[in-house]
């Protein structure tokens, strides 16, 4: 009866490692889609992390095409223009950059 009982838990484990049994009803995606929020478990962190990294770089991207772009000021009216600030960020955009 023990033999019986082992091979029932060694074929549950197996369902629950390599068919996801036991997890329905749990999204794939770290990210609440009601509350707008990320969770909070390390898969939560590092999506938030990766989508933050995935931000400044666009920013990054928008400065450079508009600084190349564009001069200092409007052809129209004459005023200064004003450039995209980009945050500081520890790999992309170090403080010493931030601007």
């Amino acid at each position: 009866m023990e033999a019986g009982d082992v091979r029932n838990a060694e074929i549950l484990e197996v369902k629950k490692s390599q068919f996801n049994a036991g997890k329905k009803n749990h999204g794939g995606a770290a990210y609440n889609l009601l509350n707008l929020d990320y969770d909070a478990s390390n898969n939560g962190q590092r999506l938030q992390q990766y989508d933050e990294d995935c931000r400044v770089r666009a920013l990054m991207r928008a400065k450079n095409i508009n600084d190349k772009s564009n001069g200092g000021y409007n052809i129209l009216t004459g005023e200064e223009r004003k450039g995209i600030q980009v945050p500081s960020h520890e790999r992309y955009n170090p403080i010493t950059n931030a601007g």
